[in-house]
């Protein structure tokens, strides 16, 4: 396995990695103001950065088991169906804790912002 050519397949998926790296610094940069929600933010961005890694690196892997001849059709078909799944699995429990980030602890009772809910205005809600 060569390193450059290892390094070259994770690429395309660099803006992704950046996003949620950005997320994951957001989240660390807010934590003071909302743990919680930070909290699971940061847990998310690292669940899809990792699932991104597996996957990644297993259809490297994958590639290299066909060029090299070192596994019949039928094993390489799985090992890709095997990898599908896992990449299925880290982006359904990323998109699930992004969804309790956003919504988890949203007061349904609260009909007026709050000046919180007004980032950088530094105005307080009208009415």
């Amino acid at each position: 396995m060569k390193l450059f050519e290892l390094l070259f397949s994770y690429l395309p998926v660099l803006p992704i990695y950046l996003t949620w790296l950005v997320g994951a610094i957001l989240a660390l940069a807010r934590w003071q103001r909302h743990p919680k929600v930070s909290l699971v933010m940061l847990i998310s961005a690292v669940v899809f950065i990792l699932g991104l890694l597996i996957q990644v690196a297993g259809y490297y892997w994958a590639t290299n088991v066909v060029l090299t001849g070192g596994g019949s059709i039928e094993e390489v078909r799985w090992l890709l169906l095997a990898l599908a799944l896992v990449n299925s699995l880290f982006t359904t429990t990323g998109a699930v804790l992004l969804l309790v980030a956003v919504f988890g602890w949203r007061d349904a009772s609260r009909a007026e912002p709050s000046e919180e809910d007004l980032p950088g205005t530094g105005m307080k809600p009208s009415g």
